[in-house]
């Protein structure tokens, strides 16, 4: 019965994210419109309000005081991840940042000889704490401790599992170009009852190089390799391109692809976006394409936030 259980909550939680084979999978996902209209080309990115969640060093060299924002994520079949990010510059050394991620999956069905006796709906909530510090007027680096509760079911043993994990990011920046680096969810183990599972450690290198050929229009292009290192029986490379095209910091249009595997991820996609920033407020939106039966087919993304 118990591996019967197993059996029909992994593929149901898994299969939105194309995380098919691993616990804890909307840690991978860009819980932001920005970063996602990129296709999750974020590591190099500039500072925004959910930096927290792919390389808190960015913060740290940001020319604003504080952001802070929200995001929906609309991942098809009543499955939908809710985010909050926000930093506070201390100084010109010192950023914190807090962010928190509730991702919510379709319902799943138990069922024996057929016959349905409960349904749950799998949840993870993940809660971070990042500081980012200016080591030179470039270079800045950061830290994160991220607390994970995970639930897939509710029946014949499985618990809910906790685990904590730490990510560390190094942000470059020049007027023109950006190397960025990012270690992330590198952590504790996610004890389950009947399984236990590593969280979905990676490494993410990227750049990005912005170029301005008239006063008022700014061209930026991104690309990051990531590679999965954990689990072990988990291992694969993935990719993303991106380019943002912004007019006066006022409105802003994004493209990006995404390659990965087919079989341990969500496979090749590409994304729209589109931004508009009005003073302090910031709304960005952003949409997937990908195959017919891709599971990052027609996902959609909204943010919100505020800047000062």
């Amino acid at each position: 019965m118990t591996r019967r259980i197993i059996l029909l909550t992994l593929p149901a939680l898994m299969a939105v994210t194309g995380l098919r084979a691993q616990p804890l999978a909307s840690a991978g996902l860009s819980p932001d419109a920005r970063s996602a209209g990129l296709a999750g080309a974020s590591v190099a990115m500039d500072a925004h309000s959910m930096s927290v969640f792919s390389n808190m060093a960015a913060a740290g060299g940001s020319d604003l005081r504080t952001e802070a924002g929200y995001g929906f994520s609309s991942l098809g079949n009543s499955t939908y991840l809710h985010a909050f990010g926000s930093y506070f510059r201390i100084d010109d050394t010192h950023t914190i940042a807090v962010g928190a991620r509730y991702y919510r999956s379709d319902k799943i069905y138990n069922s024996q000889d057929g016959i349905i006796f409960t349904t749950f709906r799998p949840y993870d909530l993940m809660i971070d704490l990042g500081y980012a510090y200016t080591l030179t007027r470039r270079l800045n680096l950061s830290a994160n401790v991220r607390y994970a509760r995970s639930e897939l079911n509710e029946d014949n043993g499985l618990k809910a599992a906790s685990a904590v994990g730490i990510d560390l990011g190094l942000h470059y920046r020049t007027e023109c170009y950006t190397i960025a680096a990012a270690v992330t969810n590198a952590g504790t183990i996610l004890d389950y009852g009947v399984a236990k599972y590593r969280m979905p450690a990676s490494v993410r290198v990227g750049g990005a190089y912005r170029w301005s050929p008239a006063e008022g229009h700014r061209l930026t292009g991104l690309a990051e390799v990531r590679y999965n290192i954990m689990p072990k029986d988990y291992t694969f490379p993935s990719g993303a391109v991106g380019a943002e095209y912004t007019y006066r910091d006022l409105v802003a249009v994004r493209g990006g692809y995404n390659v990965a595997s087919e079989t341990k991820a969500a496979g090749n996609y590409g994304s729209v976006g589109a931004g508009v920033y009005i003073g302090p407020v910031t709304a960005d939106f952003a949409y997937n394409i990908a195959d017919s039966d891709s599971p990052m087919r027609n996902v959609w993304r909204v943010s919100a936030g505020v800047r000062f």
